[in-house]
């Protein structure tokens, strides 16, 4: 099978693409084929790095550039989801992937795994969101889905939010009005990046598989505690209870040699070589 793995490249993202492309290779089946789009939208990405990771590894990989020069007005959220579209956008194979450069793959044979669980109505499988937004379903952190069908219902990641330069709070308050039981969450619902997944999927009859989030911050979540310790930042994403991937999170402000980081990578290598 061939799996399109989608990731938007933003400011200080180098490290953590170079992390995640490990963590994949270490824990694939190889008995699929990927091909990696990167969406750069900032001048200062170092694309040579970027490229060299794809090249030393013999992998398949294309990059997006998208906007370079009329980006620096734009939040770093809105940015985000503009490169996605552009992912989307360059997909042609059955199965897409997006994910967040700061997330780690943990589970041996994750994407063999994934694919088998795609039966029946299944378009989407993936990370959930905790918090005010919408809820049980997957999110655009970490996915796989059918690529075709994300098309079909014509998927837009933009949010509708204060991350939006044209944002409107009567646009964002009808659309909320009319779909609320599509987010399985309240009034207070943040239209955040991605808000359209469970709206358009629902509408047209695709259903999602949601990996709960587990994470120290989490209390009622403590007791499934896998490979997060007590003492971490972040979370991991888990399907019947075990580990698929984790997310550290703030990668564009957070650099990857900080003492957060360096215990999550710590923590990464250790369940790595162990399972």
């Amino acid at each position: 099978m061939e799996i399109q793995i989608g990731i938007a490249c933003g400011s200080n993202c180098e490290e953590y693409v170079n992390f995640l492309v490990f963590s994949i290779l270490k824990t694939t089946s190889n008995l699929n084929n990927f091909e990696f789009l990167l969406a750069i939208n900032n001048k200062i990405v170092n694309i040579q790095f970027l490229e060299n990771i794809f090249i030393n590894n013999n992998l398949k990989y294309k990059i997006i550039k998208y906007d370079l020069k009329n980006n620096t007005t734009n939040p770093s959220g809105y940015n985000h989801a503009l490169c996605l579209n552009e992912i989307l956008k360059n997909m042609d194979k059955e199965y897409g992937m997006i994910i967040d450069c700061d997330v780690v793959l943990l589970e041996k044979n994750w994407d063999n795994k994934l694919l088998e669980m795609f039966k029946d109505n299944v378009a989407i499988i993936g990370s959930e969101y905790d918090g005010n937004k919408y809820l049980d379903f997957p999110n655009a952190i970490f996915c796989i889905f059918k690529t075709s069908i994300l098309k079909k219902v014509d998927i837009n990641f933009l949010p509708n939010c204060n991350l939006h330069p044209n944002y409107k709070q009567s646009e964002r308050d009808r659309i909320i009005r009319e779909n609320k039981k599509y987010f399985n969450s309240d009034e207070r619902i943040i239209l955040d990046v991605g808000w359209e997944l469970p709206v358009k999927l629902k509408k047209n009859n695709y259903s999602g598989i949601t990996m709960k989030i587990v994470s120290p911050r989490i209390k009622e979540t403590h007791k499934d505690l896998k490979f997060m310790l007590s003492n971490m930042r972040g979370e991991t994403y888990q399907l019947n209870n075990i580990p698929f991937c984790s997310h550290i999170g703030r990668s564009s402000s957070r650099s990857f040699d900080s003492d957060i980081v360096k215990e999550w990578r710590k923590r990464t290598l250790e369940w790595l070589n162990s399972t």
